[in-house]
């Protein structure tokens, strides 16, 4: 199994990113993508609250539900 750590940075560009869709639905049984309690921390103080949604939604989509 492959594991990819996101951390808010990699989140927030996937966010802009064209291409978010696609990557976001991306699933392999071999690759899991890692958020961490501090990327879920530093999502969590976001200012802008739509941002702040949109970023939690997208860990949560991309690690298929898994909770640090």
């Amino acid at each position: 199994m492959k594991i990819f750590y996101f951390d808010t940075s990699a989140l927030n560009h996937l966010l802009d990113s064209k291409q978010c869709d696609c990557l976001s639905n991306f699933h392999d049984e071999n690759i899991f993508f890692f958020i961490s309690v501090f990327t879920v921390a530093e999502i969590a103080s976001t200012q802008d609250v739509s941002r702040r949604i949109s970023l939690l939604q997208l860990a949560k989509k991309m690690s298929h539900n898994y909770r640090p």
